[in-house]
């Protein structure tokens, strides 16, 4: 049979090497083998792929094309979820912040209770705060930028919870 074959074709370079201590990784001999071998490996991933398209690669492309309008439609729920959460968000922990004009940021009062105080705040436009809401929505949270006001943490809480349910 072909395929055993093949298999043999595949794994004879190692055992060469194992065999023939002479033969050092710069051999050429060696290297045609491997490169051979990569070949083999990569038609039969291609044959396998040619097997798949007749029935499941098929019935794939026919279930996302079925549901393309409600895939449509959950992108459109979950660019309004992240346009809301955002600007909640922004509003939410600017809480005592002021626009500093030297600086063209939102800086928390020095005097703040906050652990930012005196601090550019981490949300400083609803454009920047989109990124949170991505991120906390989908469930990824890398901590790069993190509430800390009450509603602040109460309007992170949602979001998490509005992506696990939307998604």
């Amino acid at each position: 049979e072909t395929g055993t074959w093949v298999d043999l074709i595949t794994i004879l370079p190692y055992y060469i090497g194992v065999m023939n201590a002479d033969l050092t990784k710069d051999s050429q001999a060696l290297v045609t083998l491997r490169v051979f071998r990569i070949l083999v490996r990569s038609f039969r991933v291609v044959k396998v792929l040619q097997l798949g398209r007749a029935s499941c690669l098929t019935m794939l492309g026919m279930a996302l094309q079925r549901s393309a309008p409600f895939m449509w439609w959950l992108v459109l729920v979950l660019v309004m979820v992240m346009a809301l959460t955002s600007s909640f968000m922004f509003y939410a922990e600017r809480g005592d912040a002021s626009f500093n004009f030297d600086t063209l940021y939102w800086m928390r009062d020095p005097n703040s209770s906050y652990p930012d105080a005196g601090q550019k705040i981490a949300f400083q436009s609803i454009p920047e705060t989109l990124w949170w809401s991505v991120v906390t929505i989908t469930s990824v949270g890398y901590g790069d930028q993190v509430p800390v006001t009450p509603w602040g943490k109460l309007v992170g809480g949602l979001t998490m919870l509005t992506g696990m349910i939307v998604v």
